[in-house]
């Protein structure tokens, strides 16, 4: 496991390695308790073959993962991304092609709510630990046992994606949306992937609304 990122020379570096994939893994760590705006701490991305942390109280200035996470062809893959695009936005701009594991689970019969690890437990078969859910992300040094936990938040966004939620929806397998899934705050909507994800949903969503003045 590599040490986060800290200066502007090896973020730049790792991102040339990545270059552009077609997906990319996206998950935050921030600290809201003592704060007015939630303070944006930690930064995890993820490739088909690599995770690594950025350290974003050493390294404010991202306008390298910025041109990253506004390239349309690269698909952001999130879970539950409300809390992430709120502090990634205001330093990186607005995220552009988004999918947001929870949502698109919850458009296959999960609970609108599932947890990342419910859903890396039931559909990959793989347990995550939970020591570190509490963690103060803002103190430093951080511990190889809390930087594993933040990698294990991205390291299995692609394949969620990818292996499981992605071919269900291809394949067309979605036949309901789960009722609180429907009721949905309009920035959520787009973390939809895809136009018929997002037509299906509002078409819906319009439906329910039409029956409900009727």
């Amino acid at each position: 496991m590599s040490a986060p990122l800290t200066d502007a020379e090896s973020l730049h570096a790792r991102l040339q390695r990545v270059g552009r994939p077609l997906a990319l893994g996206v998950d935050t760590e921030f600290l809201r308790e003592r704060t007015y705006f939630a303070q944006l701490c930690l930064l995890q991305l993820s490739t088909a073959d690599d995770a690594f942390c950025v350290d974003t109280l050493a390294l404010q200035a991202l306008q390298p993962v910025a041109a990253l996470t506004a390239d349309a062809s690269v698909c952001k893959v999130l879970h539950a991304a409300r809390q992430d695009l709120e502090v990634l936005t205001p330093v990186t701009g607005p995220l552009r092609n988004v999918f947001d594991t929870q949502i698109a689970a919850a458009l296959l019969g999960f609970p609108a709510q599932v947890g990342y690890g419910d859903l890396v437990s039931q559909l990959l078969n793989v347990q995550l630990h939970k020591a570190h859910t509490r963690t103060d992300w803002s103190q430093r040094p951080l511990s190889p046992e809390q930087l594993e936990y933040a990698l294990d938040d991205v390291r299995y966004l692609l394949p969620l994606r990818e292996l499981r939620l992605l071919r269900a929806l291809a394949a067309d397998l979605v036949v309901r949306v789960h009722p609180a899934v429907v009721v949905i705050h309009a920035e959520l909507v787009e973390i939809l992937s895809g136009a018929r994800q997002h037509e299906e949903a509002r078409a819906i969503g319009q439906g329910r609304r039409a029956g409900r003045e009727g």
